[in-house]
């Protein structure tokens, strides 16, 4: 006679729908789940997208991951009501037009705690919602992220701006804390 296996923890599905912002944006680049990146891309329309993580949080000897569908709802003029949420809500949805919100379709979302971990989004807006429907400049509207000069560290430890730690050049030469 074996000993029986009992169960240890359940893989949690939920139906979460976020309202991120007032449309429209330019893109939606990132979500993330407890501090970790669980999809990133760049998705300019509204779309469904694969979040294939199993292991985000230890998989199977953690807290799980995430696996399932988001959809991407942008909040275009013609955007129509989800027929997911009508599915398992309501019949009667608005198509939200006019705000950008995000779907979870109900995929594994964590296991063995049944806390939802914090989920934050990244978000593009700089050629998007201007006065007029242009921006004022739209060739140097937008800053290449990786172009900008490293800030020194908070209280300025490291050596580097007006701290008299030495080292580094000013980023503000001339201005006292």
């Amino acid at each position: 006679m074996g000993k029986k296996k009992g169960t240890i923890g359940h893989h949690y599905r939920y139906l979460l729908h976020y309202g991120l912002t007032r449309g429209p944006v330019d893109a939606v680049l990132q979500m993330r789940v407890g501090d970790r990146t669980a999809w990133a891309g760049r998705v300019t329309t509204s779309a469904q997208v694969a979040v294939n993580n199993p292991q985000l949080f230890g998989g199977e000897t953690g807290e799980g991951g995430l696996v399932g569908a988001m959809d991407i709802m942008m909040g275009e003029s013609t955007q129509m009501p989800s027929s997911y949420l009508a599915a398992n809500l309501s019949p009667q949805q608005s198509g939200l037009r006019g705000k950008l919100t995000v779907l979870w379709r109900g995929g594994i979302f964590g296991a063995f705690s049944p806390y939802p971990k914090p989920v934050a989004f990244q978000v593009e807006r700089i050629l998007a919602d201007w006065p007029g429907g242009t921006p004022w400049y739209p060739g140097k509207a937008s800053i290449a992220i990786d172009a900008l000069l490293p800030l020194p560290p908070p209280g300025g430890g490291g050596g580097g701006g007006g701290d008299g730690g030495g080292g580094g050049a000013d980023l503000f030469p001339g201005m006292q804390p």
